[in-house]
């Protein structure tokens, strides 16, 4: 669609699929893995903690869907209210709603949007 720059942001799949951990095989991270087409959108950040240390998991506390074979590093800021560092809100120019990016990373404080 030759959309670049933030105004691919609402285009959830693809941002998803540019994170460093996207794997077609892997169900932890799915848009599945964290929402429930039948339920209504879970607003709370923290709600998600549990889905983001599937993968990883922090040092005492117990995931039951842990896959030990296939962990990644621990965030060593905080286990609780990942998606506020790693997915951020963004709101394009007239576009009047914020959108959470999917394209999940290490946000830096002040780091331009990747498109």
């Amino acid at each position: 669609m030759g959309l670049v720059g933030i105004l691919n942001v609402r285009f959830q799949p693809y941002r998803l699929q540019n994170s460093r951990c996207w794997s077609p095989t892997d169900m932890r991270i799915s848009c599945l893995s964290c929402h429930n087409p039948h339920e209504n959108l879970v607003t709370d950040t923290g709600f998600y903690d549990s889905r983001c240390l599937r993968c990883h998991p922090i040092k005492g506390i117990k995931e039951s869907n842990a896959d030990s074979s296939q962990q990644a590093p621990a965030c060593p800021i905080s286990p609780n209210r990942c998606i506020k560092c790693h997915m951020p809100r963004y709101e394009f120019p007239g576009g009047h709603y914020a959108f959470t990016d999917h394209d999940i990373r290490i946000v830096r404080p002040g780091a331009p949007y990747p498109g």
